[in-house]
């Protein structure tokens, strides 16, 4: 197992907060603790979180700073990343700056994110019909298979209604600038990568890096940091709001009753209660993008990966 020689220092752009009623602490910590458990266990994770509350203080890195960020990562916001609002248009002009003026630094995008990098590259974003939410099964594309080391994501948090249509990228996807990661029966767009061009060392040794260094842009319409308890306060808080219709919530709480594991608690427990595609999937790859291998590798992450990956 390999670890990272220094610290990754992250920019996470804070979008929104939770309700401070649900106890799960701030968004700093919830992606800390997402993060820390997708590391290699027995070993301390080698990372700088720098946060930067880009909705309501609208605090950006500055020059100096971003010397030194490794990646920024846009988080969820309850907001629309269609809207017009002061700090979403000044969030989609920093994300195209960070895109075109500072290559060398990566981006990472959860669900909110997801759809303010798509808007940077020329994408739109749209209302879906009924809102996605609780555990997805989410087939995975070629590159997919490639980026996850799996067949099929089966357990990934969503709670949202907006999406980025496939056919606002189709110039990207055409030419190969971005590829399709997977896809829900809700959701056509659940995950999209960006790939580096191929460095000299690759053209030279035909392949050197490992795909996952090739990364430029990641980006998860899921939530793989919320934990099942989260969701449900989102989904009951929602319900009692109006924004979620209660016969869409009976969906996800069941026929009958309230799955015991989804009860409100006074305290919900912050972790995730089992093995979880967040963390073993979404989180390993995080880490892979910095060079971080793992023990308990798939035979499909033991394989070649993409002959033709982009360089780092």
């Amino acid at each position: 197992m390999s670890v990272v020689p220094t610290p990754v220092n992250l920019a996470l752009l804070i979008c929104d907060e939770l309700p401070p009623e649900f106890n799960h602490g701030t968004t700093t910590e919830i992606y800390d603790r997402w993060l820390s458990g997708a590391y290699p266990q027995g070993v301390l994770p080698r990372l700088n979180l720098m946060p930067y509350d880009v909705h309501e203080r609208q605090e950006y890195p500055t020059a100096e700073e971003l010397e030194t960020i490794d990646a920024v990562m846009l988080t969820g916001s309850r907001e629309d990343a269609f809207g017009e609002d002061a700090w979403i248009t000044r969030l989609l002009e920093y994300t195209r700056f960070i895109h075109t003026k500072h290559p060398r630094i990566r981006m990472f995008g959860i669900c909110f994110g997801l759809q303010i990098i798509a808007r940077a590259l020329g994408g739109t974003v749209e209302r879906n019909a009924k809102w996605e939410y609780g555990l997805t099964a989410i087939n995975v594309t070629h590159m997919g298979k490639e980026i996850f080391g799996v067949e099929r994501l089966y357990e990934l948090q969503q709670i949202h209604q907006d999406h980025v249509p496939l056919p606002s990228l189709s110039n990207h996807f055409s030419t190969g600038s971005i590829y399709l990661l997977g896809s829900s029966i809700r959701t056509p767009n659940q995950s999209f990568v960006q790939l580096y061009e191929r460095c000299k060392e690759c053209e030279l040794r035909g392949k050197c890096h490992d795909i996952h260094q090739h990364i430029r842009i990641l980006t998860f319409q899921g939530h793989p940091e919320f934990t099942d308890s989260i969701v449900t306060g989102l989904v009951r808080k929602w319900v009692k709001s109006g924004r979620i219709e209660e016969h869409d919530a009976r969906v996800y709480y069941g026929k009958e009753n309230t799955p015991a594991h989804l009860m409100d608690k006074s305290d919900p427990e912050p972790i995730w209660p089992y093995e979880y595609d967040g963390i073993n999937v979404v989180g390993r790859a995080f880490w892979k993008v910095f060079g971080v291998k793992y023990d308990d590798v798939t035979e499909m992450d033991k394989s070649d990966g993409s002959a033709d990956a982009g360089a780092v």
